[in-house]
């Protein structure tokens, strides 16, 4: 794999989402939109906001429960990006609501 520049030169990290990440996503997103169809599109733009932040700031979040993966929650929604790092690769592994019980993400 190589790893894009931007203009100024830094490494640019490729994101891959997990099918478990894409399914997560997409259930939230109908789930809401069932009763707030707005607050879907914000949730929906709030996440992908935020996976380009992870681009730019991998390191943003806290070490996960296994040590391999980090958890960054979405600002102002419920929901938490956990990903993994893997040399030029950001992979987003669930999208998890946080009153859920997280020994289901596993």
């Amino acid at each position: 794999m190589s790893t894009r520049s931007s203009p100024s030169g830094a490494s640019i990290l490729k994101v891959r989402w997990t099918r478990l990440a894409l399914a997560d996503f997409a259930s939230a997103q109908r789930y809401i939109a069932a009763e707030n169809p707005q607050a879907a599109t914000d949730i929906a733009r709030r996440i992908r906001v935020s996976v380009l932040k992870l681009v730019q700031f991998p390191y943003i979040g806290r070490p996960g429960d296994d040590l391999k993966s980090r958890e960054w929650r979405v600002q102002r929604t419920p929901y938490l990006l956990v990903y993994r790092l893997s040399g030029d690769m950001i992979e987003i592994i669930r999208v998890w609501h946080e009153k859920r019980d997280p020994q289901l993400m596993r």
